[in-house]
């Protein structure tokens, strides 16, 4: 299997820019707190989701993709709403 490729560089920035609006919406609500890690999370979540994507393909691991981006997930989740 070969590695996932996106078909260009401005649909990777339009789905950051898409997580992005949802996570500034939470930090608004108090949902997330106000930290550099959590302006961060829509870009690490979307980076690690194609990561994953390409782990899963290529590794040939017994893990599957929903075992992967479940770990993408809580890693990231859980980095966001530890305080720093």
């Amino acid at each position: 299997m070969g590695s996932l490729r996106w078909p260009s560089t401005a649909a990777f920035a339009h789905w950051v820019d898409a997580i992005s609006d949802i996570v500034e919406n939470s930090i608004t609500d108090g949902e997330l707190t106000d930290t550099p890690t959590a302006h961060r999370l829509a870009w690490n979540l979307c980076a690690g989701t194609v990561g994953a994507a390409n782990a899963s393909a290529t590794l040939r691991e017994d893990i599957d993709l929903a075992t992967c981006l479940e770990g993408v997930v809580t890693a990231q989740l859980r980095n966001a709403f530890t305080p720093a």
